[in-house]
């Protein structure tokens, strides 16, 4: 999922030029992940619905952090958004930590709780070991895919109408929840 919502934030930033868009973006997706609650009836502070919404907002905020420092620079268009795409990728995995040991240890249930309903908890999340862990795994493979994505959006030609139909919108939206459904029976 991190090379397309990447691909999305930097086809946004391509499409409208303002770098704030990507985390515009986020805010809007991370609360509508927390409907995964519903779906799945599970509460709101499970770790399996709020760490999505964190790696939603963590993704959103990452890009739009590198896009600030890097989109204004003079380099070809490929670079550049394979440079933003991979540092947000780097930047997403640190922000992701914070929020899990963050607010993401203050909101989770109580531990019986989790074990009743039979979800993940991050561990990891623990331990100096275990965070040094996660930022080892994930670091990398978050820079390496954020990139492709960047990429992508960087240099396929995308055919961008200025004036967006009713019909082809509601049919786009129709696609993403159908898409987010889909992703959250993968949880």
């Amino acid at each position: 999922m991190i090379v397309i919502a990447t691909g999305l934030m930097a086809w946004s930033l391509r499409k409208t030029g303002k770098v704030w868009m990507p985390l515009a973006i986020s805010l809007v997706a991370a609360p509508l992940k927390l409907f995964s609650g519903v779906v799945f009836s599970l509460p709101l502070n499970a770790p399996a619905i709020l760490n999505p919404v964190f790696g939603i907002l963590s993704q959103g905020l990452g890009f739009t952090i590198v896009a600030l420092a890097i989109y204004k620079v003079s380099m070809p268009k490929p670079a550049k958004y394979l440079a933003v795409g991979a540092g947000a990728g780097a930047i997403y995995s640190f922000v992701f930590i914070g929020l899990v040991v963050g607010p993401g240890m203050a909101l989770y249930l109580p531990m019986e709780a989790i074990k009743e309903l039979g979800t993940k908890f991050p561990g990891w999340a623990r331990s100096v070991p275990g965070l040094m862990g996660f930022a080892r795994s994930s670091l990398p493979y978050s820079a390496i895919v954020a990139g492709l994505g960047g990429l992508l959006a960087g240099v396929l030609p995308f055919n961008v109408y200025p004036e967006v139909k009713p019909k082809l919108l509601l049919a786009g939206s129709a696609l993403w929840v159908t898409i987010f459904f889909v992703s959250s029976l993968t949880i």
